[in-house]
């Protein structure tokens, strides 16, 4: 996961091997056309959010025993995935405070949030 993630990083570059034409992975990276300005959109193959005024794709999933989450910062050039397994019933995800964490003091917001 950490091969595929810097590589989209570093638009479609792994190494020094050009896994992705570039233009393709800032294809894949862009807002999909059709979403209004004021919400977050679709990319093809993540899904696009907002934190701390920070642009973040990703793309996440889970089964009933297993849980994943990636974020790419393509402005900040960092990336990170969450992944394990649990019943993921009547329990708090994990995902959001890991997700809080990371983002909080990373990029300027005191509270987590």
């Amino acid at each position: 996961m950490t091969h595929f993630m810097i590589a989209h990083l570093q638009n479609g570059r792994y190494g020094s091997v050009q896994i992705l034409k570039p233009e393709t992975a800032v294809q894949m990276h862009q807002r999909q056309p059709g979403w209004p300005a004021s919400m977050d959109a679709m990319a093809l193959g993540f899904y696009e959010e907002s934190r701390n005024g920070q642009r973040i794709i990703g793309h996440g999933g889970d089964t009933q025993w297993f849980h994943s989450d990636l974020h790419l910062l393509l402005d900040a050039n960092v990336g990170f995935f969450v992944s394990y397994n649990s019943a993921g019933k009547d329990e708090v995800s994990p995902r959001g405070g890991v997700v809080r964490q990371i983002h909080g003091p990373l990029f300027s917001d005191p509270l987590g949030k």
